[in-house]
């Protein structure tokens, strides 16, 4: 009896020890990076541009026109918005509805993930998007990553 209760204790200590370890993940911060196509005009992009491209203030740079994706992964875009654009994922897209509505602006199209980002973006002439940087391959040379400045 007294095995079978040491069993069980030493089984709810490594459950809650995994829970604790995937919460203590959960909050990492996500390193982004800023891809863009060969082709793109700028190799280095201020936290300002790369606000304006996605704010849809800025389309086109050195006469090529700017096509700026996004993730369908929410909480990979509420990162990007938070770290990149200055804004929480909810004022974002209240900001496009009404840019549509409004204006009839077209905003960044939304991709399933970090794979077709690369694909659409390594496909397409002025595309920039976001990944997480750990799903860039060592020697990816399909897109370009972009040199960010003025971060905090």
């Amino acid at each position: 009896m007294g095995a079978r209760i040491l069993g069980r204790s030493i089984a709810g200590v490594a459950l809650l020890a995994s829970l604790l370890a995937h919460d203590l993940r959960s909050q990492e911060p996500t390193r982004i990076a800023i891809i863009v196509n060969p082709a793109f005009p700028q190799n280095e992009l201020s936290i300002g541009e790369i606000k304006d491209i996605y704010l849809g203030r800025t389309q086109s740079m050195r006469q090529v026109r700017i096509t700026p994706t996004d993730q369908k992964d929410s909480d990979m875009q509420a990162a990007f918005l938070k770290e990149f654009v200055g804004v929480t994922l909810s004022t974002y897209k209240n900001y496009w509805l009404k840019k549509v509505f409004g204006d009839g602006a077209v905003p960044p199209r939304s991709l399933a993930n970090s794979n077709e980002i690369i694909k659409f973006v390594s496909q397409t002439t002025g595309a920039i998007g976001y990944v997480r940087s750990g799903d860039l391959e060592s020697g990816e040379t399909r897109v370009k990553t972009a040199t960010v400045t003025g971060r905090k």
